[in-house]
């Protein structure tokens, strides 16, 4: 459960947190031009939801790789 107003509201605290988790959070709802990788959150959202490409990509821990034509391309923070 989540509280109504921060479902609405936490937006910009949570993109700007910059300190260590103990997970890696992986998230969308924030196109960007091209993923990114924070230390302790994931972004891959690249706006396939208005007709730009899907990111694909594999996670295995905290370690994340973009799955390429060219193969695995590490996205490194």
């Amino acid at each position: 459960w989540q509280d109504p107003v921060d479902l609405i509201w936490i937006r910009e605290r949570f993109l700007s947190y910059r300190d260590p988790l103990p997970w890696l959070v992986v998230h969308g709802h924030s196109a960007v031009e091209y993923p990114e990788h924070c230390g302790n959150r994931v972004n891959l959202d690249g706006g396939a939801g208005h007709g730009r490409d899907l990111i694909p990509a594999v996670i295995e821990g905290r370690e994340v790789s973009l799955l390429t034509d060219r193969g695995r391309v590490a996205l490194r923070p």
